[in-house]
């Protein structure tokens, strides 16, 4: 097991870090409810509402900037609170880690790979979902993972901390994310905080984020077919090396 990567700090400290990222995800939520109220992404037609998807692409990069904002933010808490490598910013990549970043990656890609050939994006559509993801992974790792894991760890336990920090993870999610999708959000979540745990720095678990994320623009065809069989197999893969990860955490 790696060891911790928080060095020795008073309580205190710590507890305002995680308070720190907690305002940060909330403030960070009603400027996306604000975002979402004004930039709709159906259009009218004879037929009624229909999804655009140049509409959603538009509002996607545009919520860049609140994510970017949302980053800084981060970034200027655990500067604060310690300095970036104690919230694990670092280039370290444990051997044992690297089956968990990659399972995280694999329990949304995979499925899609089966069974999708894409189509359901155009090129430019692809770039864009690419460019939009590249500030989610960025925020995310750097808030559920780094903040508030690391933040958490000490004080509750490494499995706790995971719990707790995963639940958050998913419902922030809410209004972005339908909730049957949270439940491998979650998962993700448990698997990269048991990758953070056994020696991946921050920097390896963003670029996983990401792939994860931009990936699904170039697999998905728009179809709902074998939706069941894709779910399923995500949530055995994550459910799976969440389970590894639990054991190595609690051992």
């Amino acid at each position: 097991m790696a060891e911790p990567l928080l060095p020795p700090a008073v309580e205190e400290n710590q507890r305002r870090a995680v308070n720190a990222a907690f305002a940060v995800v909330v403030v960070y939520m009603l400027a996306r409810a604000i975002v979402y109220r004004f930039m709709p992404v159906t259009v009218e037609t004879p037929a009624g509402p229909s999804f655009s998807v140049d509409l959603w692409s538009l509002r996607d990069l545009g919520m860049s900037v609140p994510r970017l904002v949302a980053l800084g933010a981060c970034l200027w808490i655990a500067g604060r609170r310690g300095g970036l490598r104690a919230w694990g910013w670092t280039p370290a990549l444990g051997a044992e880690s690297i089956p968990f970043l990659a399972a995280g990656v694999a329990g949304f890609v995979l499925p899609n790979a089966l069974v999708k050939h894409g189509g359901a994006f155009s090129a430019g559509e692809i770039a864009t979902g690419w460019l939009a993801t590249g500030p989610v992974a960025l925020f995310e790792e750097a808030c559920f993972r780094g903040l508030f894991y690391i933040g958490l760890r000490s004080r509750w336990g490494k499995g706790r901390a995971a719990l707790a920090s995963s639940a958050l993870f998913a419902a922030y999610h809410l209004q972005a994310q339908p909730l049957t999708g949270w439940p491998k959000i979650f998962l993700f979540g448990l698997t990269y905080c048991f990758a953070l745990e056994l020696g991946a720095g921050l920097p390896w678990l963003v670029l996983g984020h990401w792939l994860t994320d931009g990936l699904y623009f170039n697999l998905e065809d728009g179809s709902s077919a074998f939706l069941g069989f894709r779910l399923g197999l995500g949530l055995l893969v994550l459910g799976a090396a969440a389970a590894a990860g639990w054991r190595k955490a609690r051992g």
